[in-house]
This record gives C-alpha cells, structure tokens and sequence, in this order.
C-alpha cells in the first residue's frame, strides 16, 4: 500500500467535482464557513474545475492511496506567489501522508517557477488544516473580517 500524487486527467473531473462540493459542505460547521461557502454559490463547479484544469499557470495534482484518488490540490502562479486555492484529502484516507505528498507536489511546481512563496487558507477554528499548514512553515500573516448588514 502506498500514497503517490500524480498530474490530473480529464477522467477525475467528475470525482473531483463530488469532492469539492462535499468540501464546501463541510466547511459549514466552522466560524466563517456558511460565508466562506456563499463566495461559491450559483457556481457551476464542473465548469470552473473543468476551466481552471486547462490553464497553464495551474497546477492540478491528484493524490492517490493505492492508485485510487482520494485527494486533489489547485494552485495557481499569482507571480510572485503561488495560491493554493484548494487541497482536499477524503476524510477516510486522512493522516496517511496524502495532503503531504500533494502539499509538497505545490511545492516542488512552485519552485520551478520560481515563485517566491505559496500562500493559502484556513478557517478560524479548523486548527487541523492550521495544523497541517504550519507543519510546512505556513504562518497566519492576515485576518480577514466580516459583519454581517442584515437586521
């Protein structure tokens, strides 16, 4: 049994697609997740994953247990930055070295851009992705606020 991470291909999209919509749904039960969710509604996320997947200043790398998917990670060249815009790891194949594999594929793409460093996000009180983040030396340099205008 091993984790290994390999480029995307067209057949993940619509696992890819599944996954993310039960990301979003998960992020639900964190301070800032129902907002954090609404930035995605009325988004096709077949069409937007299936877009951003033929971009050239993308990186799009699936993780696999077994050569099965259960992980994904999205990175885009915002020179002199790379943004990690999603890494997802199926819950059941959590702690087996996937999201580290595909956090480390980010990585070793970003430096052949040289790129200057990754930035991504976390929300406030999902301390295990703070956690894992840290684990590669990625700081919390930026609060984002947010009140709400209705009655």
């Amino acid at each position: 049994m091993s984790e290994s991470v390999r480029p995307y291909c067209e057949a993940d999209l619509d696992w890819m697609v599944g996954c993310a919509q039960e990301a979003l749904a998960s992020i639900e039960q964190y301070r800032g997740g129902t907002l954090g969710a609404q930035r995605f509604a009325g988004i096709d996320m077949r069409n937007a994953l299936s877009s951003v997947t033929l971009r050239s200043d993308v990186c799009v790398c699936v993780g696999t247990f077994d050569a099965v998917p259960v992980g994904f990670s999205i990175a885009i060249d915002r020179s002199p930055l790379a943004d990690l815009v999603a890494i997802y790891v199926d819950p059941s194949a959590r702690a087996l070295g996937i999201g580290e594999a595909l956090l480390e594929s980010v990585i070793e793409w970003a430096h052949r851009r040289n790129l200057d460093g990754i930035v991504g996000e976390a929300l406030p009180g999902d301390r295990s992705t703070k956690n894992f983040f840290e684990t590669f030396g990625l700081v919390a340099h930026r609060l984002i606020v947010y009140r709400s205008l209705a009655d």
